[in-house]
């Protein structure tokens, strides 16, 4: 598998390409998927939890589409590098780390911007803890877009 960077005449068209040779070639623009979201979900005026519950939600509505969910039974952690080998789930299973690592930072902002005045440290502590989460989520794009699944 190969992960060609396509970048397009702008930068709302920048994608990451999975290519495997037994599958289709996978592609997803980040850049404009994260930008229209953000735009279009609260961060225009700074609503960190409007945004933050419209990941959440999106975020239950892909895995629903690709077939992804925990079902009934106790739950049992899956990597997310299993969504990839589902035939079922496209360029959407590399949507699951991008709106995970998005839901961690704008919960990480929507800590800060509260705990703005104080100075205390489980706040800061606890604002450190997602935006930390945040950058996991988001290596586990890039591992998913450059390692052979």
């Amino acid at each position: 598998m190969e992960v060609d960077p396509v970048i397009g005449d702008g930068a709302s068209s920048v994608s990451m390409e999975v290519v495997n040779e037994s599958s289709p070639k996978l592609e997803l623009q980040v850049l404009r998927v994260s930008k229209s979201s953000q735009l279009g979900n609260g961060l225009k005026h700074g609503d960190y939890r409007r945004y933050r519950q419209y990941c959440t939600n999106r975020l239950h509505r892909i895995r629903k589409s690709i077939r992804f969910t925990c079902g009934r039974g106790k739950f049992q952690k899956r990597p997310l590098a299993n969504a990839l080998m589902n035939k079922n789930a496209g360029s959407k299973a590399l949507l699951l780390p991008l709106f995970h690592a998005e839901r961690c930072w704008s919960f990480g902002m929507e800590l800060k911007d509260l705990e703005s005045g104080r100075t205390s440290n489980k706040a800061r502590r606890a604002v450190i803890r997602k935006l930390k989460k945040a950058v996991v989520y988001a290596e586990q794009l890039h591992e998913m877009c450059s390692n052979d699944i």
